[in-house]
């Protein structure tokens, strides 16, 4: 099943800083269905991922620089690829979530508010997650 997200361009509201409601409660309740039951992503992985973008986000609080941030930001892509080569031996993490991470780097990259979007709505998408049965 396709994730959501994949078809969603901008993590804010057009012309504007707020987070697009839409994906902080549907995109992400529904992108966390397929993780928890499809995709059957362990919950170690999404969270440590998850940690890993509130950490920059946490380093753009203090610093304020986002461009700091950004090469922080894209090595995490390579991370995840590396994750999702070690799936076939029964470790590592679903090609779903490589392509979920591509994409929101792709975009969270653009600027600090994508950003801070995206980290919003990673958050719900952790706790719809834990909601439809997390995998350990």
């Amino acid at each position: 099943m396709p994730l959501m997200v994949q078809q969603v361009g901008s993590f804010v509201l057009p012309n504007t800083t707020i987070p697009h409601p839409d994906l902080i409660e549907r995109v992400a309740m529904a992108d966390a269905q397929v993780f928890a039951q499809q995709a059957k992503m362990p919950a170690s992985q999404l969270l440590r991922y998850y940690y890993e973008f509130k950490g920059l986000q946490n380093l753009l609080r203090m610093n304020r620089d986002f461009v700091s941030i950004v090469p922080k930001l894209l090595l995490i892509r390579s991370k995840v690829a590396f994750a999702s080569a070690k799936k076939s031996s029964g470790q590592g993490i679903p090609p779903e979530f490589r392509e979920f991470i591509d994409h929101a780097v792709g975009i969270c990259k653009t600027g600090p508010a994508e950003f801070n979007a995206f980290c919003l709505f990673f958050e719900s998408l952790v706790g719809f997650y834990y909601g439809w049965g997390a995998q350990n």
